[in-house]
């Protein structure tokens, strides 16, 4: 174990070392300044390979990870790393966005099918059910993290906790140990990543070019989950799945202010209430750092859905205090009376609407 530790931590240094020194040559080179869909594809690209170098080196270093109740092939660790190169590189075909998800869609389905992360779901008497489902889960996961990508750095700092996540667990037995040390080295590379998209961000990234982190983020999570940790990386991921549930809701209420998924998230609408791009980011990092520890403790909950309710509750109320900031904190009586007048508000704006139309 000591040995392992010793390799996890050489492992994270030269992770953080190497991918901050990558961005910073990416960063001062005029010539990769002047190809704005290299400027794109580089950064993600050289940092999973970094991410893959250290992962693979550690498997030949330790040959032996015995904890696993599904068994560990170097086929089922070699393959999502190249899938995930593959999907930096994606920005380079070009402005067809559902060609990449084709790609995206094919190379998961590829995955699941041949000796991926599944989740047993269903049982073995529907085994293609639990692979289908995975593989809509892996492909969730992926694209998930693109609902708080509209200012600079909480993509880059819910990868980064959801990572610290699953390491804490592998170092309590909730999750083996290369799983954790994979999302130590994935966390190495999304801080140093972060350390330049924080706000005033030094370099910016668009959705596609971070695809590749939301998709190796998702295979960890899968295979944390396959593991028996379901329930704690349900509560790792809360925060986006929140903003996205509720953004979506939103939307399908038809109301014309509601057409645009990303303005309804909190931290957007936050944001153009004024609020610094650091200061939201810094509220979220210690939202995450709730949820983590939530996420340990439902390793020892007696069931797998009265932690994960509670901590959405928790979640959802701290977002509202957040979208509320100009207001102040307010009793947590102020708070719930404000959360019920707005959505009694919405509900009447739904019935005004519908009564105009009928």
């Amino acid at each position: 174990m000591e040995t392992k530790f010793v390799i996890m931590s050489v492992g994270f240094i030269f992770c953080l070392i190497a991918s901050f020194s990558i961005l910073a040559f990416l960063n001062r080179s005029e010539r990769i300044n002047a190809r704005p869909r290299l400027k794109q594809i580089l950064p993600s690209f050289t940092l999973i390979a970094v991410f893959g170098l250290s992962s693979l080196a550690t498997v030949w270093i330790i040959p032996e990870f015995d904890d696993f109740i599904s068994p560990l092939t170097h086929a089922s660790l070699l393959l999502p790393i190249a899938a995930a190169l593959i999907i930096a590189l994606l920005p380079q075909v070009g402005s067809k966005a559902w060609i990449r998800y084709i790609i995206i869609t094919l190379l998961t389905a590829g995955l699941v099918f041949c000796g991926g992360p599944v989740l047993k779901i269903f049982g073995t008497e529907t085994p293609a059910a639990d692979k289908i489902l995975s593989m809509g889960v892996w492909l969730g996961i992926t694209f998930l993290f693109r609902i708080i990508n509209g200012i600079c750095a909480l993509y880059l700092i819910e990868i980064s906790s959801i990572c610290l996540g699953i390491l804490i667990l592998s170092l309590i037995g909730g999750t083996p140990a290369l799983i954790g040390i994979m999302a130590l080295y994935l966390t190495g590379t999304a801080l140093a990543l972060l350390a330049y998209n924080w706000y005033p961000p030094a370099m910016q990234f668009n959705n596609r070019a971070m695809d590749s982190f939301g998709f190796l983020c998702g295979f960890l999570m899968l295979a944390a989950a396959e593991e028996g940790a379901g329930s704690s990386v349900l509560i790792f991921a809360l925060y986006p799945l929140i903003e996205l549930l509720v953004a979506i809701a939103k939307k399908l209420t038809f109301l014309p202010r509601f057409q645009d998924i990303t303005s309804n998230t909190f931290y957007l609408q936050t944001n153009l209430s004024g609020l610094n791009p650091g200061l939201i980011g810094k509220y979220i990092i210690k939202l995450n750092i709730v949820m983590v520890l939530f996420g340990i403790f439902q390793l020892f909950a007696p069931n797998a859905y009265s932690l994960p309710v509670f901590s959405a509750v928790y979640a959802l109320w701290n977002l509202h205090r957040l979208k509320n900031w100009e207001s102040g904190s307010g009793s947590l009586k102020e708070i719930n009376r404000q959360f019920v007048q707005e959505v009694k508000s919405g509900l009447n704006e739904i019935k005004n609407n519908l009564n105009k139309n009928g």
